[in-house]
């Protein structure tokens, strides 16, 4: 008994359509499928294929991943780095206190003559101007603040200008060291030091504080303004201010407007 029939594809989208076939022959299912249905289901075969390997295919997923992680693997190793130079100005400016209380115990208990063209000035023994005003090249504040500017030298950052006696007096003095330990000075004695002379002279600033305990025995800080007279074993405290020099770029950004004091 023969017969046609007809079959639609689950998706509804092709009409396949069947020859007719006799019931006693071996053939699977008792038909044959024509030509184009084979080529039809070859090329699906194929694309199908095609579609599972690509989708298996990782030979670039390690460089896509490593192209987005490596963007916030930069900016922690450089916020790291920048961290780290705080850490070690943090310490230089604590040396800078260090410095500068140990030249005040040095300088506050001589008598000093301050000249300025036709005014002639002086500070007593255990006495001090610490008026801003008075930061003449002879004058008590300024020596304690000129030893907590070279304590930063080392971490501080470069300013331009035009040389001046203090710079020259710096190469000149760093010259002598190198030569008397039988060297040659190298080339940053005459390229960066008078830079970071500058820089430290115009970030770094030096307070006289007076210490006192409370009433509840916690310790009060006093700025010393003007005049002051120390008495017999009245300890004398510096304050060091330091605007450390950011150099990391991209993350200098997040530490920027902070002041380093100790």
């Amino acid at each position: 008994m023969n017969h046609g029939m007809t079959s639609r594809d689950r998706k509804g989208a092709d009409h396949l359509q069947t020859r007719g076939c006799d019931a006693n022959t071996n053939t699977p299912g008792g038909c044959t499928l024509s030509a184009p249905l084979r080529s039809r289901l070859v090329e699906c075969r194929g694309g199908c294929t095609s579609a599972i390997s690509l989708a298996r295919d990782t030979r670039a997923t390690a460089m896509l991943e490593f192209a987005l992680v490596l963007p916030f693997l930069l900016f922690i190793g450089m916020l790291l780095a920048q961290t780290t130079l705080l850490m070690s100005g943090n310490l230089f400016v604590h040396y800078a206190a260090f410095a500068a209380a140990r030249t005040a115990i040095v300088v506050i208990p001589t008598s000093v003559t301050t000249s300025n063209t036709d005014l002639t000035t002086g500070e007593p023994a255990n006495k001090i101007d610490c008026s801003t005003q008075n930061l003449s090249e002879q004058g008590k504040l300024q020596r304690i603040r000129r030893a907590a500017v070279f304590a930063v030298l080392p971490v501080a950052g470069r300013l331009e200008g035009s040389d001046t006696d203090q710079t020259r007096t710096l190469e000149a003095g760093l010259r002598e060291l190198y030569s008397r330990n039988g060297g040659n000075s190298p080339a940053w004695v005459s390229h960066l030091a008078a830079k970071r002379f500058r820089y430290a002279d115009a970030h770094t600033e030096v307070r006289l504080v007076r210490t006192r305990s409370d009433a509840e025995g916690r310790m009060v800080f006093t700025e010393l303004t003007g005049q002051h007279a120390f008495g017999p074993r009245e300890p004398i405290t510096v304050r060091v201010l330091h605007n450390l020099a950011l150099t990391v770029p991209f993350v200098r950004h997040v530490f920027a407007g902070h002041t380093v004091a100790t």
